[in-house]
């Protein structure tokens, strides 16, 4: 579904052999197609990621644009395009889409006489209106998200130009992309049991499997409340498995909330079904305009649902989580995380040190559990860790 084509418009880094394609959907006529080029695109080259600029939306300028594109030298295309997108509240409207961009049509050597030429290519045209309809059934996330939208290889990014966040996150799923070095034997420190954490079963359990997650995806609730009952009777109270939970938030609203997690209550059980309540019931509690807009509310009417549901103390638990203790161990974690493993993906889980950047069904869970279990039952030891 996401492929380099011949027709493309697409910057590699000075290491062509990468093996990471930042896919961008671009929104012309919109700011924020002007900072993706001139703040985002830059840092994401250096780091080692070939761009491919693709509309967002497919109207007659923009065919036009990239069929402008199209006709010119492959290295002057993407230079085109990134000069278009300072301009394109100009041109987005126009009926002849060249006469708004004739200085970069002629930096980029396209004489006059060519561009009916290359006006009339139907052919790209046909292509371009195909992979528009796969996009829009299979890639393009509903509003309230971002009409930028980036793929990193197949891994979604909301196009959040304006929240540093994005930038950093996507220079840390480049490197781990690009197969940067990790040590198992770091991997395993990282993964010791620290503060912040939730667990479940028994400290002699022969596989530990770690789950760094956010309430503020539906994800989290479809885990523990379809995948880990499951996981609990089979695994958990067997001793076959001890399951940590580590929040691992992304804005200000999700913070509030995996510190009100910590607060509510001793018993991991707790613990986990509150999680599993903010995850399932997020779009109540999170900002209508977006998940990274905070709404000043937003964990105290969660902690009214919850009080019906788990019989805790809204008082205490904001009280609690108002203070510095829990949003300090959830900031080391989120550190040790960054730092140690390149994160980037929710939810990401690591099933003895092996990565799975995967929300599992059960089926396929238990599949992989019985597959670890079987390795050190036999004494297989893995030199190397591995992201799945």
């Amino acid at each position: 579904m996401l492929y380099v084509a011949s027709e493309d418009v697409v910057i590699w880094p000075h290491q062509r052999d990468t093996k990471v394609v930042l896919f961008a959907f671009i929104p012309f006529g919109e700011d924020a197609a002007d900072v993706f080029f001139t703040q985002v695109a830059p840092k994401a080259i250096s780091a080692g990621a070939g761009i491919v600029v693709r509309p967002k939306t497919l109207t007659e300028q923009t065919w036009q644009l990239f069929a402008l594109a199209a006709c010119l030298p492959e290295d002057r295309r993407y230079v085109f395009l990134r000069a278009a997108a300072s301009k394109s509240r100009s041109w987005e409207k126009a009926r002849s889409v060249h006469s708004y961009l004739r200085p970069e049509l002629d930096k980029a050597g396209l004489k006059q006489s060519e561009i009916a030429s290359c006006l009339g290519n139907t052919k790209l045209r046909e292509e371009m209106v195909t992979r528009q309809k796969i996009a829009e059934g299979r890639l393009f996330r509903p509003v309230p998200m971002p009409n930028l939208h980036l793929y990193l290889n197949e891994h979604y990014f909301p196009g959040l130009v304006d929240e540093p966040v994005l930038t950093e996150t996507l220079l840390r799923a480049i490197r781990k992309a690009n197969g940067r070095p990790r040590a198992v034997s770091a991997i395993a420190e990282a993964l010791a049991p620290t503060v912040g954490e939730i667990t479940i079963g028994d400290p002699a359990a022969p596989l530990h499997i770690v789950r760094y997650d956010t309430p503020e995806f539906p994800a989290a609730g479809i885990f523990f409340n379809d995948v880990f009952p499951h996981l609990k009777s089979n695994y958990i109270d067997t001793g076959k498995v001890r399951f940590t939970l580590r929040p691992y938030t992304w804005f200000q609203n999700g913070n509030e909330v995996a510190a009100a997690v910590l607060c509510a209550s001793d018993d991991p059980i707790v613990q986990f079904r509150l999680f599993a309540l903010a995850a399932a019931t997020s779009k109540h509690w999170q900002s209508a305009s977006g998940f990274w807009n905070y709404r000043r509310d937003g964990l105290t009417m969660l902690l009214k649902e919850a009080q019906k549901e788990l019989h805790i103390d809204p008082a205490r638990v904001l009280a609690c989580a108002s203070g510095s203790d829990a949003r300090r161990m959830l900031s080391l974690l989120k550190e040790t995380a960054n730092e140690t493993f390149d994160y980037f993906y929710s939810p990401t889980t690591f099933i003895g040190t092996t990565e799975h950047l995967i929300n599992y069904n059960w089926p396929a869970l238990r599949a992989v559990i019985d597959k670890e279990l079987s390795r050190i039952e036999h004494g297989v030891v893995s030199d190397e860790p591995s992201a799945r």
